[in-house]
């Protein structure tokens, strides 16, 4: 993450940014930023996730996390606090 990640109880937060997720996701729909950060905070194997709003919001975990993210407006990328 960067300095412009924010921090809440559970997850380091990067607004605005679709981070790059590498491996074999796990997709929620539905949730909030902080249900999906408390999903990927539960989920052992989650490293990263991804939050993109939309009519029915989608939450995806992964295990691990690239280098090839992009700006994209309304999306969150949140790492756990291990």
């Amino acid at each position: 993450m960067c300095s412009r990640a924010t921090k809440n109880a559970a997850c380091t937060l990067r607004q605005n940014y679709k981070g790059d997720g590498v491996g074999i996701p796990t997709k929620l729909t539905g949730k909030t930023v902080p249900e999906c950060c408390a999903a990927c905070a539960a989920h052992k194997g989650c490293a990263v996730f991804v939050f993109l709003p939309g009519n029915v919001p989608t939450c995806t975990l992964y295990p691990a996390t690239g280098s090839n993210g992009k700006t994209v407006t309304g999306a969150v990328t949140g790492t756990p606090q291990r």
